[in-house]
């Protein structure tokens, strides 16, 4: 940290040069990797020291940091699919459309249709689908080199101090984003697509269409009959045997009055 002021200020000290803030920090991996109980002499050292013992954190190692997010996108034929957006700590990386999807014509492009071939981050990555692309899929890979920090502890099988170093490396990353898209449904053959429900009805209703009708009603119907037509007859027979039972009571009546 060059900032020694705004250091100074952090750890509660009146000032620091660069000799007290190099003991200030000595003291605190003493502290910190030997577990010995150590101060330093320069009460401003003494303040730092105490300020990254107090600061100190148990973390993992940081990986390189590359991504696209989301990960898979779909759409239309004929459409920009995306956005994958690109999330990385390298200050640019490489886009690489796969070769199949170069040879469909597919493109990686941005918002407004140009072609990629480099991102940063927070760059907005589409992929291109022209028109008449069978179903198929296609991705897109970025690659960069990002640092990462890097330390090494040396030790030794006496007792000594440990000796610190740390750095910063460059890490290489990559990271892969895919788009799928599927053809729109195709009309079937010998189907107009212009027939509406509408139309549909009436021809349902229509004679020609009517429900298939079994060999005897097709018989009858010929005939100028009906399935029906027995249950008439067995009705208009009763009516008229009623009808006669009827009448011969009403002239039996008056006969049998007079006697």
């Amino acid at each position: 940290m060059n900032d020694l002021a705004g250091l100074a200020k952090a750890a509660g000290a009146v000032s620091l040069t660069a000799e007290s803030a190099a003991a200030g920090t000595q003291v605190a991996i003493w502290r910190l990797s030997d577990g010995v109980r150590v101060a330093a002499t320069d009460p401003a050292a003494e303040k730092l020291a105490d300020y990254l013992q107090r600061a100190a954190r148990q973390l993992p190692e940081p990986p390189a940091s590359l991504g696209l997010d989301p990960g898979d996108v779909s759409g239309a034929v004929g459409t920009r699919l995306g956005p994958v957006t690109v999330r990385t700590g390298a200050r640019s990386v490489s886009v690489i459309p796969d070769a199949a999807a170069v040879a469909m014509g597919v493109r990686v492009v941005d918002a407004e249709g140009r072609p990629l071939d480099t991102a940063v981050n927070g760059s907005r990555l589409y992929f291109e689908v022209p028109e008449g692309t069978p179903d198929g899929t296609a991705s897109v890979t970025v690659q960069g080199a990002t640092k990462v920090p890097v330390g090494r502890v040396f030790t030794s099988g006496v007792p000594a101090q440990a000796q610190i170093v740390a750095g910063s490396s460059e890490s290489a990353a990559a990271a892969t984003a895919r788009a799928l898209w599927p053809q729109p449904p195709v009309t079937q053959a010998g189907t107009d697509p212009g027939t509406t429900a509408g139309s549909a009805v009436e021809v349902l209703g229509a004679p020609s269409a009517a429900v298939p009708t079994s060999p005897e009603e097709e018989r009858l119907a010929t005939s100028g009959s009906s399935a029906a037509t027995p249950v008439i007859a067995s009705l208009a027979v009763g009516l008229v045997v009623l009808g006669g039972l009827v009448v011969l009571l009403l002239r039996k009546r008056p006969l049998d009055e007079e006697d």
